[in-house]
């Protein structure tokens, strides 16, 4: 069982076809920026020793430094946990009953919503730009007959793979739904003729 799968309401009869998280070069070019952050104030300290060696003789100028270092970087910190965070619980699960959208926005902010597959009318697929097309990620997007709900795979790995095979499974179920419905409709005819 996967440690999500409560948190997600996935029914222990359900099988989980598509298991999803944002693309890695999503969460690796935020962490980059945060590495260039964290050089920033080591870049600052030897731009202010070469224009004035003595900058940092006096304690008490070296003690707000120092402070304002500990802080800066408990920011950096912060920023990085934060998007860490909505980086793992960003997730799209696609099982044989429904689809998963479960987005995370900060810290206390989490969002779930649950389709399901047989409600499925259209399933779209795309990757924009020179980055999204030479590491193959993008989103998909995916239509219900209800107008106001749908969801979105945003930044996943192999859209187009992942729209494939969303349709599959919802064809799958349409055809297993159509087949149930013949047989109950069999039933019924030899039931009235009697």
């Amino acid at each position: 069982m996967l440690p999500l799968e409560s948190l997600l309401r996935i029914n222990f009869n359900e099988t989980i076809y598509v298991y999803l998280r944002r693309h890695w070069w999503i969460f690796l070019k935020k962490f980059l920026a945060l590495v260039l952050l964290i050089l920033l104030p080591i870049v600052i300290k030897i731009v202010i020793v070469t224009i004035n060696p003595y900058f940092f003789s006096d304690n008490s100028l070296l003690v707000l430094a120092n402070l304002s270092l500990l802080i800066y970087y408990l920011f950096i910190w912060v920023i990085f946990f934060n998007q860490w965070v909505n980086y793992y619980f960003d997730i799209w699960v696609v099982t044989d009953q429904q689809i998963i959208d479960a987005q995370q926005n900060g810290l206390f902010n989490h969002r779930i919503i649950h389709l399901p597959i047989d409600q499925v009318r259209n399933i779209s697929a795309s990757s924009k730009g020179f980055l999204p097309t030479l590491l193959n990620y993008g989103k998909v997007l995916i239509n219900t007959a209800d107008e106001a709900k749908g969801a979105a795979f945003l930044d996943i790995p192999d859209p187009f793979k992942v729209a494939d095979q969303i349709n599959d499974i919802v064809q799958k179920v349409r055809a297993k739904e159509t087949s149930l419905g013949d047989e109950i409709l069999k039933g019924v005819v030899k039931q009235a003729s009697r």
